[in-house]
């Protein structure tokens, strides 16, 4: 399992008096969350391509900062702490390491890359925060909705929604973190997995279909 990275940066404020004087620092410790790679790679390479967009997000999960939420219907964030990019960005980079490495999909690739696909993989990111729900301990709440969409006329041939819930070992940003890594990943596995199973569903329905036209 690829270890998670996690990157601290430390900000000074200057001031322009007779030059610039380094107030206290202020530590910002970003976290970047890593795919969890299986022991095995994938058995099957498959030959229909894939264009994963960023997932959609409203504000605040369209940012880069941890949400949390102390009570239900409150918003907040952790202090001095954010992610490494916003959380569409990173989950879009995770999802495509994962549909490659895991699901065998060596033409999944983003929007820009200019890959000629057969589908489409969009989403919308419904929850990515800490929820405390009256307890002690926060518990992190995962969820995605997917779509797999067929380029050659739009269709969407398959839907789903993917979620994962994970207690939270304490109230730190290190037992948080952790939490945050397990659900998503868990989230990822099994995207992935429904991804394959209905690109490959219909990729062999479109197959036979043009087998019949002939």
């Amino acid at each position: 399992m690829k270890r998670a990275r996690i990157l601290v940066a430390t900000v000074f404020a200057c001031v322009a008096l007779t030059g610039c004087a380094v107030l206290h620092p202020v530590d910002l410790t970003v976290y970047s969350l890593s795919l969890e790679r299986e022991s095995s790679q994938a058995a099957v390479t498959r030959n229909w391509q894939l264009i994963v967009a960023p997932p959609l997000a409203t504000a605040p999960l369209d940012g880069a900062r941890i949400l949390v939420m102390p009570r239900p219907g409150e918003i907040e964030f952790y202090k001095d702490a954010r992610w490494r990019d916003s959380a569409p960005a990173m989950l879009q980079q995770l999802l495509l390491e994962s549909l490659r490495d895991a699901g065998g999909l060596r033409g999944a690739a983003a929007p820009a890359s200019g890959v000629h696909a057969e589908f489409a993989l969009r989403s919308v990111l419904q929850d990515f925060q800490a929820e405390y729900r009256d307890a002690r301990v926060p518990l992190i709440n995962v969820r995605l909705a997917l779509q797999l969409v067929r380029l050659s006329d739009g269709v969407v041939v398959d839907a789903t929604t993917i979620a994962q819930q994970e207690n939270c070992a304490g109230t730190g940003l290190a037992e948080v973190f952790a939490a945050f890594q397990r659900a998503t990943s868990h989230v990822l596995h099994d995207a992935v997995a429904w991804t394959v199973e209905a690109g490959d569903r219909a990729s062999t329905s479109a197959s036979g279909d043009a087998k019949r036209i002939r």
